[in-house]
């Protein structure tokens, strides 16, 4: 099966969802998304399919699409939004073991994005330490803030703090970023 069938063929799981005619499975969805993840940065039309998995009615499909689409640092417009309103959700509930994973989601794929998240900095930002967080979130956040260093003074004042952080697990993992040539070719 050529490539442009196979993306056809996953299409079919999203038009198809109605139950009256077969609707597809979670999991065959997710499936789905995998496979248009596996292409997202060389194929518009994988591209394409993964945002317009943004506008489904199940929450898991949406952050899965949009972590996807943050591989390519494709449609922030779309992804962005989906991947912050993921932050909120774990911040107002307040149960870090039922939104742990999903939250670190967000902020990974939130730091693919990079530069193009400056301006929701600050949704990351009680991760690192206002939030009941956990070590994994503190790490995922100090590398959001790592990655964007270069581009925002904000972020910039927070990576050295974090160089110099009481955590030494957090300090040794700001250092080495700041010191990796990673580091120094972040755009």
């Amino acid at each position: 099966m050529s490539f442009k069938e196979q993306i056809e063929s996953i299409q079919a799981f999203f038009r198809n969802l109605d139950a009256a005619q077969g609707g597809h499975t979670y999991e065959e969805r997710i499936q789905g998304i995998l496979a248009f993840r596996s292409e997202v940065k060389s194929s518009r039309e994988a591209q394409e399919a993964l945002r317009s998995c943004l506008s489904e009615e199940d929450g898991a499909i949406r952050v899965c699409a949009a972590e996807a689409l943050s591989l390519a640092r494709a449609y922030p417009e779309d992804g962005i939004p989906v991947l912050v309103t993921v932050l909120q959700v774990a911040r107002e509930r307040n149960e870090i073991a039922r939104d742990e994973q999903w939250a670190g989601i967000a902020i990974a794929a939130l730091t693919n994005y990079g530069p193009l998240a400056i301006d929701i900095q600050h949704s990351v930002w009680p991760f690192l330490y206002a939030f009941p967080t956990t070590q994994t979130l503190k790490r995922l956040a100090t590398r959001f803030v790592m990655r964007l260093a270069r581009t925002s003074s904000a972020s910039w004042t927070l990576a050295c703090l974090l160089c110099h952080h009481e955590d030494k697990d957090l300090r040794e993992l700001a250092q080495s970023i700041m010191g990796s040539e990673e580091f120094k070719n972040w755009d």
